[in-house]
């Protein structure tokens, strides 16, 4: 029953910091994990997320996506944790929903992918080690769950892939509208 599933109801969630301190707290294996936030970014719909004792989960995420990867949840969480976000999508729409926010001037670089630069990755970084924490537990096939928590799970407004809640199209249009590199 996924409303036993650990990152729907964990018992511990861990901050960034945490995790940069101690980086074997996240396993070596293979996983979902679970974002809570304990505030979200602007114009982001909570009332319908599932919360937790002041948090609410806003992304889950898995690791690796295809049985061939190697790619584990200890991985994957350094992606979110240190960014840049090139490598995190969580990132990029938390970078796209906090520019105003954090001034971090999101561009789109030639290749079409989104960055900051290395101060306002630090700035984001912050913020997220203020704002959010991440749970996650051990499953062999995390990518035969990632599907069906976000479609049919709980409300995830920063998930996009998969994704049916109207927040979803607001997301996409954000993250599509933002313009390249003024030469």
């Amino acid at each position: 029953m996924l409303s036993r599933w650990p990152p729907l109801n964990p018992s511990h969630i861990f901050a960034l910091h945490e995790i940069k301190a101690d980086p074997t707290l996240v396993p070596k294996e293979r996983g979902a994990y679970g974002w809570w936030f304990d505030t979200s970014p602007p114009g982001v719909p909570i009332e319908k997320a599932q919360k937790l004792k002041g948090f609410h989960l806003l992304y889950v995420g898995i690791a690796p996506s295809a049985p061939t990867s190697k790619r584990t949840l200890r991985d994957r969480l350094k992606n979110h944790c240190r960014g840049p976000i090139a490598v995190s999508t969580l990132r990029r729409s938390l970078a796209v929903l906090l520019d105003g926010k954090l001034q971090l001037k999101v561009r789109r670089q030639p290749s079409g992918k989104l960055y900051i630069d290395q101060d306002a990755e630090a700035r984001l970084t912050a913020w997220m080690d203020q704002h959010a924490r991440v749970c996650w537990a051990i499953t062999p096939e995390p990518w035969k769950l990632e599907h069906h928590l976000i479609s049919t799970g709980p409300f995830l407004p920063l998930d996009i892939k998969g994704a049916l809640h109207p927040f979803v199209s607001e997301l996409r249009r954000r993250r599509s509208s933002v313009k390249g590199v003024q030469g």
